[in-house]
């Protein structure tokens, strides 16, 4: 009897231990829609010069600067005259997913190509 009593406080104990520590992680908090991100703290950045943020929701793909650069669209075409136009490097870019995999902006489904400046 006293040996079917030490296996059921072991069960038991055990049982606790993974219940304490399931309930020990940490949940990664859900972004509020039209909220801004904010950057990871500096003692989790693992020194990066950026950090980015993809997300994507009803067929739109989103990559976001979240901290210590711009983004735009590459120009797809080298113009015999004239310098090669480029859009004004912003914090984001969207797009949708293209016939060939890649994140493309609407108006341009062939571009998959991001440009990105470090600040």
């Amino acid at each position: 009897m006293v040996r079917n009593a030490v296996r059921v406080l072991v069960v038991v104990g055990l049982v606790g231990i993974g219940w304490a520590v399931g309930h020990a992680q940490a949940t990664t908090p859900v972004q509020q829609p039209g909220s801004l991100p904010s950057p990871v703290p500096p003692e989790l950045s693992a020194g990066s010069d950026f950090e980015l943020l993809v997300t994507s929701a009803k067929g739109e793909v989103e990559v976001r600067c979240v901290r210590g650069c711009r983004l735009t669209w590459a120009p797809t075409v080298l113009p015999k005259t004239g310098p090669v136009e480029i859009l004004a490097p912003d914090l984001k870019v969207r797009g949708g997913v293209s016939q060939s995999g890649c994140m493309a902006p609407t108006w341009m489904a062939g571009n998959c190509h991001i440009l990105g400046w470090i600040q």
